[in-house]
């Protein structure tokens, strides 16, 4: 039996920031955007899934099969009542530890987008306005669109995020 960890505001989240950041990497051309249950192997015994990961074409040597080898940067996650603890406790500092640079935690039910510059050591708590990478260059997320009821669509928000 396969256990949904998030529901659906989790899955509605994924959904939007996948996309966009899928579009923006693939349109800058600067490597690629994956997902969960694709791993990150931080150490032979931690090993993570992140909601989503950038991979830049240099890490893209270290992608196998089944998992990324090392650090990818950003990392980006969507909490959950489930793993909320999880994902600024014990998964923030395996994430600081195995060197990743940038750690983004999307949180709905506090309304707030929080970044780690490197992982574990956070920089910014926002609930409104830009949210911007240093990691992933020049990508960046409004957070008041992550809090929208109904969420926009992926093309209202690439009409003011995706600049030709």
């Amino acid at each position: 039996m396969c256990i949904h960890r998030g529901g659906l505001t989790h899955q509605l989240l994924f959904d939007l920031v996948y996309r966009l950041a899928a579009g923006f990497v693939e349109r800058k051309r600067l490597g690629r955007i994956l997902a969960g249950p694709y791993a990150m192997e931080l150490s032979y015994e931690r090993k993570f899934e992140p909601d989503i990961l950038f991979v830049t074409p240099t890490a893209a040597a270290r992608l196998t099969d089944d998992r990324l080898i090392g650090p990818a940067d950003p990392v980006i996650e969507i909490a959950s009542p489930s793993t909320r603890a999880y994902d600024r406790g014990e998964k923030r500092e395996a994430y600081r530890v195995g060197g990743v640079r940038e750690y983004w935690i999307i949180d709905h039910a506090s309304r707030t987008v929080t970044v780690d510059r490197p992982a574990g050591r956070e920089v910014a708590a926002a609930t409104a306005g830009v949210v911007r990478s240093e990691a992933c260059h020049g990508f960046w997320l409004r957070a008041e669109w992550l809090w929208a009821d109904p969420l926009p669509t992926v093309e209202q928000c690439l009409a003011e995020f995706v600049t030709p």
